[in-house]
């Protein structure tokens, strides 16, 4: 095959709880690229820059002679801070049906899930409890309150944060190892919001810790917030967005891992 194809994942080969990739499925999935397609002409990216990234799938990539595109939340390994959408990450990671009634005792809120019933009703692998937390974040309550919420959820369940960014995340050191190993380092904004100030301030931490040569970013949750002439303005190379079709002529789309997971259980 001549066509180039691009991938996306983000937990690897750590606990299904997760809702990651399995190390089995991350494996299938790349013999099945490599069988079909030319190193060169596959793009797998790497949202979030969490440990796994650096600890199982860099050796992976490696003994194939594959590099990956890392796409990393400068507020992580700058401040040893965690945005409030991997909080959520790792809390539904531990607790999947019970976050939503936790959010809603603090909140003062009535759990009622059959308001949430046809809520993102096209992602079909979200449960009751995920489809109603979702609802309630981003239709009812305000943003700044619902940050503050899982802030305090997440800090009573993993105690420090800079302790929990330590053991969950890679540093500065990892990233650049990555870099001179011949992967690409490119940019998930700073704290995940993804408007042009996000992305500027994580180029300038990128270019002071890497000194990186093209300017690549991922857009949180697959939304692009930014026209052509911010795009321009910031330098941008390619924008990554997790669909199968870019939306402006700086964006690639990608596929989710989720289909050759389907591929997988077809050849089983």
């Amino acid at each position: 095959m001549s066509s180039l194809i691009n991938m996306m994942y983000h937990f690897v080969g750590i606990d299904k709880k997760f809702k990651g990739t399995t190390l089995k499925d991350f494996n299938f999935q790349l013999d099945y690229l490599q069988k079909n397609y030319e190193n060169n002409k596959l793009f797998l990216t790497f949202d979030h820059g969490t440990i796994d990234h650096y600890e199982i799938v860099r050796p992976e990539l490696e003994k194939r002679n594959l590099k990956g595109i890392f796409f990393i939340m400068t507020i992580v390994p700058e401040e040893e801070e965690i945005p409030s959408i991997d909080k959520q990450r790792f809390l539904e990671g531990n607790y999947r049906k019970e976050l939503v009634t936790f959010v809603c005792d603090q909140l003062n809120l009535n759990y009622c899930p059959i308001e949430s019933k046809t809520y993102l009703k096209h992602l079909t692998f979200y449960s009751d409890e995920e489809r109603h937390l979702r609802f309630l974040r981003d239709t009812i309550i305000p943003k700044i309150d619902f940050e503050k919420v899982i802030t305090k959820i997440f800090n009573s369940m993993f105690g420090n944060e800079k302790d929990f960014v330590k053991n969950n995340y890679m540093d500065w050191t990892q990233i650049k190892r990555l870099k001179d190993n011949g992967h690409i380092i490119g940019s998930h904004s700073h704290s995940h919001v993804g408007n042009f100030n996000d992305y500027k301030k994580s180029f300038e931490l990128l270019d002071n810790n890497l000194k990186i040569e093209n300017r690549l970013i991922s857009y949180p949750n697959g939304n692009n917030l930014l026209n052509d002439i911010e795009l321009k303005e910031l330098n941008i190379n390619s924008g990554y967005i997790s669909n199968n079709n870019g939306d402006t002529m700086y964006n690639i789309g990608r596929i989710d891992d989720k289909f050759f997971n389907l591929v997988k259980s077809l050849k089983d």
